[in-house]
This record gives structure tokens, C-alpha cells and sequence, in this order.
């Protein structure tokens, strides 16, 4: 039951995020034409863990994220299991990027600005 309440919302958000108007250049955002239409970030890569797993306090080393990080425990005392998205760069992002050494692409403009507010809206 488990695994399918997880795979259902795996599903969804992927559903969402890429049928979501946000996940694309509008007319209104585009500093170029051609760029309207262009996706900002592929399907999201899930992970699942538990809450308890030792690991987390790994990621207080300063190899890893350092003091600052909070483990799943530590800011939320009764988390059973923790649920992570990653949202790739899609290649429009991507190849603008590679295009110049110095500037960055246009993609990567809409991805760090309206993309950002999307994805932690």
C-alpha cells in the first residue's frame, strides 16, 4: 500500500511539473521570441529514505553540507520517512549554458528566476 501511495504521488508531481504552464517560457517572460515554449526542467528524480537512517548526521561534516545542515529528526521530531525531488535542467537550459564561457544562457536566466519561484511555490 505503501509503495503505491509513493508511486502515485511520484506520478502526479511529475504530471505537474511538466504540464504546468510554469515549467515553460511564456510570451510574457521571453527575452527572445524563440525562446516561448521552451521547457525549463525535465521529470523530477525521486528519492525515498527513512528519517532515522545514521546517515544524515554524515551531512554535518564539513566535507558535506557542514553545521548548518538540520537532519529530518532534528527539525521534524516525529518524521517517519523523508521524500526528496530533484528537478533536472532541461536541455534547453543546459545547452544555452554551453554556448558561451562567460554568459549565461537565456535558460538558465528563466530557470533561475521563474523557475526557482515555481518549484518552491
Amino acid at each position: 500500500m505503501e509503495n503505491e501511495l509513493l508511486k502515485e504521488l511520484e506520478e502526479d508531481v511529475t504530471k505537474f511539473l511538466m504540464t504546468s504552464s510554469l515549467n515553460y517560457v511564456s510570451k510574457e517572460m521571453a527575452l527572445q521570441a524563440e525562446d516561448i515554449g521552451e521547457r525549463l526542467y525535465d521529470a523530477p528524480i525521486f528519492a525515498i529514505g527513512s528519517a532515522e537512517d545514521e546517515l544524515w548526521e554524515q551531512m554535518k561534516r564539513k566535507e558535506a553540507v557542514g553545521e548548518l545542515f538540520t537532519t529530518p529528526k532534528e527539525w521534524c521530531s516525529w518524521a517517519k520517512t523523508v521524500i526528496s525531488y530533484f528537478a533536472p535542467f532541461s536541455d534547453f537550459v543546459v545547452e544555452g549554458n554551453k554556448k558561451d564561457k562567460v554568459v549565461v544562457g537565456n535558460g538558465w536566466l528563466y530557470a533561475r528566476v521563474e523557475g526557482q519561484n515555481f518549484l518552491t511555490t
